[in-house]
């Protein structure tokens, strides 16, 4: 969808904004950059845990919220908010808001929304400086190369230590933080797969990428998730017909 907006949005790029949009770094996409590296690889907090102590995703969306407003004229991209992902993400948060009126637990839901909603704004933020075929590859790679981070330290303390925060055996493999639960991580994993999918088929340095998926793959099976095993299958089968 990203991809079929950029392509109708080439023949409107004015002259400044051509010549901005040549540069596949910014500072705000720097700042996205880190946003979802210091979300999506946890790993990075066992060796420098003062990052989780100051909040660094919190800085960074905060920093990437201002950066955008203070240079939005820089990017040229009309039509990013007719995506329908867009109207996917409204009607995702106003079912949220909706259903606090039935809710066991008000406070967790509403705890719920509020994280939600943080990420809905860095999004918004997000498909409007994506602005480029080279920006948007960046972005997945990076995403795509933070799962294959975790998904390497996975294998790692499957077979080298057994077992790391969850002493269970379906938990061998499973890393800290947000992904400490098994269906977690391999959401994470099966989330990567069509990107990793794309490098493959659709861009140059082939062995990285197939290296890269069968990593990712291997990964979800020593999660030992069940749903996400039935993920896999999904996202295989869906990237394949669709």
């Amino acid at each position: 969808i990203l991809h079929k907006n950029l392509m109708m949005n080439n023949s409107t790029l004015a002259p400044s904004a051509s010549h901005s949009a040549e540069k596949r770094l910014s500072f705000p996409i720097f700042l996205l950059i880190l946003y979802m590296v210091f979300t999506y690889c946890s790993l990075i907090y066992s060796f420098l845990p003062f990052l989780g102590v100051i909040r660094v995703v919190l800085l960074a969306g905060i920093a990437l919220l201002v950066s955008y407003m203070m240079s939005a004229s820089n990017y040229t991209n009309p039509k990013a908010y007719q995506n329908p992902i867009v109207l996917a993400w409204i009607g995702f948060l106003g079912s949220m808001v909706m259903s606090l009126l039935v809710s066991y637990d008000r406070g967790l839901t509403l705890q719920i929304l509020e994280g939600s909603f943080k990420h809905f704004l860095v999004f918004m933020v997000a498909i409007k400086i994506i602005d480029t075929e080279r920006r948007l590859d960046l972005f997945i790679g990076v995403f795509a190369g933070s799962s294959i981070l975790m998904a390497s330290n996975t294998i790692l303390n499957y077979f080298v230590f057994g077992s790391t925060y969850d002493s269970s055996f379906r938990g061998m493999g499973v890393e800290a933080g947000i992904f400490a639960d098994p269906n977690d991580l391999a959401l994470l994993f099966n989330t990567s797969v069509p990107l990793l999918l794309y490098f493959l088929f659709e861009r140059k340095r082939k062995l990285i990428s197939l290296a890269g998926l069968l990593l990712v793959l291997t990964a979800v099976m020593l999660t030992y998730s069940r749903g996400g095993f039935v993920g896999l299958c999904a996202v295989g089968a869906g990237f394949f017909l669709l």
